[in-house]
């Protein structure tokens, strides 16, 4: 059984063997122990595929650095993580410590038990005899099984073509396709468009050292290089259907304006001139030209207080149509795509909520179809070349298909770093941005301070981020998300004391943690799936709701089991208390869009729905009308805004940090956003103990690449 070459994942259909280890039988498609009794014990990723080598191995001594390269794929991990995988598989085989697997000091480790790899499916021995005896009596019904079996076929196949079922029933990894690179600048690269002979690659490129971002054009042969205004910002290029004319978006004075040059095959630039308006300044987007060279689709925000919709731009009547209108106050129609035969529209509408939905638009019927809704972020959409399929990329690096007529939904490639963008050139190749494109530091604001500056907290040559601080009389803890063990786990410092706390395996997602008031429990985001983490027992446990239904969860003051949460009933926003260790809730109030709280103070704050700002709570959890502070902004995010001590902090649409002093009722800037290097991430603030916790992005390194798919 060749393992360096074999995915076990639940649907590859490459394993053949189950191996037999004394009483144990070890299935590596099913990831299942199972004993003579029948008794069958479950096991995770990486024990199972650890145990798989040392049995292939045959009692030879494997050492740490066979056990990196071949069962975690060269990623830098440490003993620890080692330790810790050994430790549960004897847990799960039993015995005595060297019953199964044995220690060798320093050496490595080897399989002390009798390992015998079994065919799966062998065919059982025939009893001739008895098969002569009972021919006469089966011919019949064979002749029906066979009338009954043709006539299954027949109604399959029907259904098949039919419904055009997604093939693919594997998800692919790095080591199933082929990654070629076709750009090598430093810095982000994304955003790629390829003209119709393509020959010419347009994408969007940034570096630290420059606060614009610029398209960048380059010849795929020769791949020489020129920037499109590059002293300017620009993003969302486009072709069109002849492939000289490049579109692209500007901006000047806060303003967005789509423009279009036409650039010879040897790169020699035209005049560069105005089509329309797209607005005001806002995130990054995309755009498309039809086929017939008439429509110039665009994402559109008249005002960074109204919803982002989709437009189309009559490039010969200079006319402009709407298509898209959602139904929300701030979010909107973000991130689109056009059919190849350009008769449908994909996009996804991003609700208040923070929820999102696949949607797709007949731009001929003006039919508007839901395709799937999801709890987390998709930050990627495109049509295939079949027009069948739609292609989007969720929160774990993994490409999904969704069928348009079934609305099934297939993984078909998981990366095992950031990707994005995705641009389907033929039916089995695609281009993407590959990587990820921050680095990350963990920074901290004493807010105790009369000038709060900023000081570094966590900081290293790995991606550090979502930190949770909790102080004590005679000590700091701090805990934090960092992938230096090879993928991302939580990890605790503790005068100066480094300590990994968790050994999640599957590469998880970890975000917005936070100390309960003694310290030994943490409110996570793992997965898009809210939990509570024991960090003395590493035990984890599950919130019974699922994030789509929770927003804004923070612990109770002064409480280690209860947290504060608002959830979604039919619509209407409520807030509770959830114990974690029951998992009973009580409804305290009702209208609430996020709540934070100033514990040194036991007060609550919280936005709602009837009008902008932040508000505080009254003692039953009601609304003070009166106290009212932010008036200016619209429904906020918990993620946008905090509250410290005496005061409340928010993120305005720039990146500054404001502060509102409640005892002396000012309001002042007290940080601003750093431009031109790597600067201060604020998007998602986070206050504790009057500490305000904030991720410092530096920008890395990616790449468009083309992928291969396996016909």
């Amino acid at each position: 059984m060749d393992l360096d070459n074999t995915n076990f994942s639940n649907n590859s259909l490459d394993i053949v063997e189950l191996i037999k280890l004394n009483q144990w039988t070890l299935d590596p498609l099913k990831k299942t122990l199972t004993d003579p009794s029948g008794k069958c014990i479950n096991l995770e990723e990486k024990p199972m595929l650890l145990l798989v080598y040392l049995a292939k191995m045959r009692g030879e001594i494997v050492t740490r650095d066979q056990l990196i390269e071949h069962v975690w794929n060269n990623r830098y991990i440490d003993d620890r993580t080692i330790n810790a995988t050994i430790s549960r598989l004897r847990k799960k085989l039993g015995g005595e410590k060297n019953d199964f697997i044995e220690t060798l000091t320093k050496v490595g480790y080897s399989l002390t038990c009798n390992v015998e790899f079994i065919e799966k499916g062998a065919p059982e021995p025939v009893n001739v005899a008895a098969q002569n005896n009972k021919q006469k009596s089966t011919k019949l019904t064979l002749a029906k099984l066979f009338i009954i079996f043709t006539t299954l076929v027949i109604f399959v196949g029907v259904w098949l073509l039919i419904n055009e079922p997604t093939p693919t029933k594997k998800t692919l990894t790095p080591t199933d396709v082929t990654i070629e690179p076709l750009t090598y600048m430093k810095g982000w690269e994304y955003s790629p468009v390829l003209s119709k002979d393509k020959t010419l690659l347009a994408f969007v490129h940034a570096t630290s050292k420059e606060p614009n971002s610029n398209i960048i054009v380059q010849h795929i042969a020769n791949k020489k290089t020129l920037a499109i205004e590059p002293n300017a910002r620009t993003r969302a290029p486009a072709w069109a259907p002849d492939g000289n004319t490049l579109y692209y978006q500007t901006y000047y004075q806060e303003q967005c304006w789509i423009k279009k040059i036409n650039i010879s095959a040897n790169l020699t630039l035209g005049e560069s001139k105005k089509v329309t308006s797209c607005g005001v300044l806002y995130s990054d987007t995309n755009m498309f030209v039809s086929r017939d060279n008439k429509w110039l689709y665009y994402a559109f925000t008249e005002s960074a207080l109204l919803p982002t919709n989709i437009k189309r731009f009559n490039l010969h009547n200079k006319q402009t149509e709407t298509l898209t209108a959602p139904p929300v106050k701030l979010q909107g129609d973000f991130v689109f795509s056009l059919s190849f035969d350009h008769s449908m529209l994909a996009f996804i509408r991003e609700y208040d909520d923070m929820s999102q939905e696949i949607m797709v638009l007949n731009l001929s019927s003006g039919e508007l179809t839901s395709l799937a809704k999801f709890d987390y972020i998709v930050n990627s959409l495109a049509w295939t070349k079949s027009d069948k399929e739609i292609a989007f990329i969720s929160y774990d690096n993994t490409l999904h298909l969704i069928n348009v007529k079934t609305k099934d939904i297939a993984k078909l490639y998981q990366h095992s770093k950031k990707i994005k963008d995705p641009l389907f050139i033929s039916k089995n190749e695609l281009l993407l941005s590959f990587g990820d494109p921050f680095t990350a530091n963990i920074k901290q604001i004493d807010l105790n301070h009369p000038e709060p500056k900023s000081q570094s907290l966590v900081s290293s040559a790995f991606k550090d981020h979502s930190a949770a601080y909790f102080k004590t009389a005679n000590n700091d803890k701090i805990a934090f998300v960092s992938n230096r063990s090879g993928s991302y786990q939580i990890w605790l410092k503790e005068t100066n004391a480094l300590t990994q706390l968790s050994h999640f395996d599957n590469k998880p997602y970890i975000t917005r943690m936070s100390f309960s008031a003694n310290g030994e429990k943490l409110l996570i985001k793992l997965d898009e799936k809210w939990h509570i983490f024991n960090i003395e027992t590493a035990n984890l446990i599950k919130l019974k709701r699922s994030a789509k239904l929770i927003r804004s969860p923070i612990w109770q003051c002064h409480s280690n089991d209860n947290i504060l949460i608002i959830a979604d009933n039919n619509g209407i926003w409520n807030l509770h208390s959830l114990n974690v260790i029951t998992q009973k809730t009580q409804k305290l109030s009702t209208g609430l869009t996020s709540i934070n709280s100033d514990c040194l103070n036991n007060k609550y704050y919280a936005s709602i729905i009837e009008n902008k700002g932040i508000h505080q709570l009254n003692n039953d959890w009601t609304i003070n009308q009166s106290l009212h502070y932010f008036p200016e902004i619209p429904v906020a995010f918990d993620r946008q805004w905090a509250v410290g001590n005496n005061a409340i902090y928010r993120r305005d649409d720039d990146g500054n940090i404001w502060q509102f002093d409640l005892l002396t009722n000012s309001n002042k800037k007290i940080l601003i956003k750093k431009i031109g290097h790597a600067s201060i991430n604020y998007f998602s603030l986070s206050i504790q103990h009057n500490i305000m916790l904030i991720n410092e992005l530096g920008i890395a390194d990616t790449f468009i690449g083309k992928l291969t798919l396996p016909e």
